[in-house]
């Protein structure tokens, strides 16, 4: 078991708040006990947190008889040298009179001061030693076992392991030189771990993963691209605190076990911990007290919306806070946590924290921002709708967004509506849609606001109008479908309705009106009907239209209804004949108009213009033009329609007329002196009367045989008939039993008809008589062959008609 002297024992107390570019004693009370009574040569009071190399120091102030003292800036370290016989009472009231100061005016944050009479440096935070040993070239694992080797009172020492920010500033940017400390990862390529100390029992602690881009699990410092493992393999795995020159100063990099001699990656020595070990003694062998900066640690930026009074603060971890006009200068105008002050444009205020009187703390601005305050024409706002007149709906629909030009004019404004003003306020379920549908009246919350934080909130009033119209109340429009189309629609002027509708209201307001095409879109004020001079009805024949009434002295819905009916009232709708006639057999005719309504009233015009008639029909005596036009019942009058009445007769057909000419073995029919038949409009057939007439009375190729020419009046006075026998005589025959033409006769002369045909030769002589029972002559007289010759025929018909001629008899020869 080691022994080694018992070391003085200090205490000292000072937990101060500093006013920064001050000075300010390190303690405010300090004590030192010496035990052993062993010379006390040097008492150590460093920066051991928080130090900031350009502008901290601490100095020794006034004259103590034999005690000097020397500052280290890189260690942050004052050293009082105590020559032989200086008494404890001399030792405390230099460690009194030391006094810390910094130039820094954006001072920040805390210094923690250790005391101490040994070499070694105390941080407070870890209640640790640290030491810096100087061995130029002593490998890793040398350094391992001599730090562990080393004790401070009492304490085992190990290669340090900096494992918080503040260690690493005191065994690195505060040490007094470079060396190795206890991390490495030879075990695990990239896995670094402290691997001595009560960090490197059980196992070790990892502190990073990677290479220079890795990560660490809590802390490290290396210096820039480190760790690199330069040399690869079983190289670069020992931690070292990397030369001043190099990097960031008190930073790390990785070097192999022995260094990288000669030159600025050569180690120079070691950093040695003391603390934390099992078995470590109890030993207060130091003191720490702590100065601390004031700080503004919450502000409250606001705005404010006109000139008004406005609340603004700010928090401060210590100290009182100060309130200012400006970033840097003059004297406080307020102090404390809140302030209150009357603002009319936007202003920029300025806090700071410290002790009583001071100014120079670092200052925080807050700013109230001055927007135009939100103007409203009125806050309290409502809306009329209506129902409509004989519907059956329970509910109404508003539109919200009417109300905003009773809100306000401002077009930059924002309207949002809520069911609720807390709502309102806190922007909280705002209604989606600004059509609102409600049975009874009710009231909805507008915020209004434009892009500044201001906004004002509106109660707006819905409430739901019924009509105060008469009962049933309805004007009718209606007219005659006397356009050129005449399919139901019509163009309307509305403007009677509307002097109908203003004299059955209330005279004592004012009221608009508007037109619809059906309730949904009065009540929604859409698709408003704009063509009021002009309309034209879209449902063929009738049609409602839905007025809405606005009282515009309340600026509320007065009524909406069914309030006006338009009719297109059908146009009479007849036709007369193409045209009428009197036949000769006839005294008149009678006019009769087809497809009729038997509730039309008719007035009949004569050519000359005058009115003859009112009944439906119209019997006329004499030829001519005739007009007429029908009235219905509603006052509708048709056009004019006219009809021709002209002469006509049957046509007298006879036989003087008719010319029959025979063409071979046809014959051509045609009648000589078509004016002769008569004064009608006639056309002609053969054999069928029902048939297709032709308009003129010409037929050819007609065979032999008895044919009827019939003759048909075009205006309907009647048929003529006329009888035509045609007679088919042969020129030859050809008798010489071949089957084809070897008997002669008279063709077409009907079966019935009775006849007499008496054939003979040249000479005269009688060869034979034929009567219609007989099937012709076959060239024999008394059986024998006549030969070929000319021979001559008398055909006597039952009337007396006879016909004669002559026909050839032909024999071949060969």
């Amino acid at each position: 078991m080691s022994t080694f002297a018992q070391a003085p024992k200090l205490a000292a107390s000072g937990d101060q708040l500093y006013c920064p570019l001050s000075t300010i004693p390190i303690v405010t009370s300090f004590s030192i006990q010496n035990p052993s009574s062993s010379p006390i040569n040097a008492v150590f009071i460093q920066i051991s947190e928080g130090y900031d190399a350009q502008h901290d120091r601490l100095y020794l102030t006034g004259n103590h008889q034999n005690i000097s003292s020397n500052w280290n800036q890189t260690t942050a370290k004052l050293q009082l040298n105590i020559s032989p016989g200086t008494t404890l009472e001399q030792i405390t009231e230099a460690v009194s009179n030391i006094y810390f100061e910094s130039t820094n005016n954006s001072f920040r944050g805390e210094r923690v001061f250790s005391i101490t009479t040994g070499q070694a440096n105390y941080l407070a935070s870890t209640g640790h030693y640290y030491e810096y040993v100087s061995d130029l070239g002593i490998s890793w694992e040398d350094a391992k076992i001599a730090a562990a080797q080393r004790t401070y009172n009492g304490l085992q020492g190990y290669l340090a392991t900096l494992v918080s920010a503040e260690e690493a500033q005191l065994s690195g940017e505060q040490a007094d030189g470079a060396g190795w400390i206890g991390g490495t990862d030879k075990n695990a390529e990239g896995v670094w771990k402290w691997v001595t100390g009560p960090e490197g029992l059980n196992g070790g602690l990892v502190f990073w993963y990677g290479g220079s881009s890795g990560y660490s699990p809590n802390y490290a410092n290396w210096n820039i691209n480190q760790p690199d493992n330069a040399h690869g393999g079983p190289g670069e795995d020992y931690l070292h605190i990397t030369d001043p020159s190099v990097g960031n100063r008190g930073a790390w990099n990785d070097l192999r076990v022995d260094g990288d001699p000669p030159g600025v990656y050569h180690p120079k020595g070691y950093i040695v911990e003391y603390g934390g070990m099992p078995g470590d003694p109890e030993i207060d062998i130091s003191a720490s007290t702590r100065i601390y900066a004031a700080e503004i640690t919450e502000t409250s930026a606001t705005y404010i919306c006109g000139p008004n009074m406005v609340s603004i603060s700010a928090e401060a971890n210590a100290g009182t806070v100060y309130w200012f006009t400006a970033a840097s200068g003059g004297t406080p105008i307020h102090e404390g946590t809140n302030y209150n002050p009357t603002v009319n444009s936007t202003t920029d205020f300025y806090v700071s924290a410290g002790p009583k009187g001071c100014n120079e703390s670092q200052r925080e601005k807050i700013t109230v921002t001055y927007f135009e305050p939100i103007t409203v024409i009125n806050n309290n706002v409502k809306l009329t709708i209506c129902t409509v007149d004989g519907s059956q709906e329970t509910s109404s629909t508003f539109d919200l967004e009417e109300a905003i030009p009773m809100i306000s004019s401002d077009s930059s404004y924002y309207f949002e509506f809520y069911t609720s003003q807390a709502d309102a306020e806190s922007e909280t379920n705002m209604l989606d849609e600004t059509l609102l549908n409600i049975s009874t009246s009710s009231e909805v919350f507008v915020k209004v606001s434009n892009q500044s934080p201001c906004f004002e909130i509106v109660r707006l009033s819905l409430e739901v109008s019924s009509s105060n119209l008469p009962q049933n109340f309805i004007h009718t429009l209606s007219t005659c479908d006397n356009d050129e189309n005449q399919d139901g629609l019509h163009n309307f002027d509305l403007s009677e309705a509307r002097g109908t509708i203003l004299n059955a209201l209330p005279a004592d307001q004012n009221y608009s009106i508007s037109f619809y095409s059906n309730s949904e879109n009065a009540l929604n004020e859409i698709n408003e009907i704009t063509n009021e001079a002009n309309f034209i009805n879209e449902t063929p024949g009738r049609q409602e239209l839905f007025v809405r009434i606005e009282n515009e002295s309340t600026n509320g819905c007065y009524a909406i209804g069914p309030y006006v009916e338009l009719v297109v009232r059908e146009m009479p709708e007849f036709d007369l004949p193409e045209f009428g006639q009197f036949c000769s057999m006839q005294p008149s005719y009678d006019i009769i108009p087809i497809d009729t309504d038997e509730t039309y009233n008719y007035a009949w015009y004569d050519e000359e213009g005058n009115l003859i008639s009112n009944n439906r029909e119209l019997t006329v005596t004499s030829p001519g033009w005739y007009s007429v036009f029908a009235t219905s019942s509603e006052g509708c009058t048709s056009e004019t329609k006219m009809i021709e009445i002209i002469d006509s007769g049957p046509a007298a057909l006879t036989w003087e007329n008719v010319r029959v000419t025979a063409t071979g073995d046809t014959y051509e029919i045609s009648i000589i002196d078509p004016e002769l038949l008569g004064i009608g409009d006639y056309e002609f057939i053969l054999n069928t009367p029902t048939g297709q007439y032709q308009n003129d009375g010409n037929f050819y190729n007609v065979l032999p045989g008895t044919h009827t020419l019939y003759i048909n009046d075009k205006n309907g006075c009647g048929i003529s008939s006329l009888e035509l026998f045609l007679f088919g005589i042969p020129e030859f025959f050809t008798p010489n039993g071949d089957g084809y033409n070897d008997r002669w006769n008279i063709k077409g002369i009907p079966n019935q008809e009775n006849f007499l045909l008496s054939i003979y030769d040249r000479y005269g002589k009688l060869l034979i008589r034929l009567d219609q029972q007989s099937n012709g002559w076959n060239g024999r007289y008394l059986g024998k062959l006549m030969p070929a010759d000319d021979y001559w025929f008398h055909l006597n018909l039952k009337d007396g008609t006879s016909y004669k001629g002559h026909f050839s008899l032909i024999r071949s020869t060969r």
